[in-house]
């Protein structure tokens, strides 16, 4: 009879560190995911940071007179 009360706590205690791991694995890819997105967006969109004059990503085609606003700059 004991080992039939400790399989039924053992039970449920197993299934929910399973479903707490799952969710943490969820959560570690779902992190991972974006700092790839956010850094292939670095790359990909041509942009200023505060403070400089050097264009970062590619070369763009637009006017200079746009980098006023949107923080694109043309090529100089």
């Amino acid at each position: 009879m004991r080992i039939n009360i400790f399989e039924g706590v053992q039970i449920p205690f197993v299934g929910t560190t399973i479903g707490s791991a799952c969710v943490f694995f969820t959560a570690v890819v779902g992190f991972w995911i974006g700092i790839l997105f956010l850094l292939a967006l670095d790359y990909l969109i041509p942009h200023l940071h505060v403070g400089s004059d050097q264009a970062e990503g590619p070369k763009s085609k637009f006017d200079d007179d746009l980098g006023c606003g949107t923080g694109v700059r043309g090529e100089e």
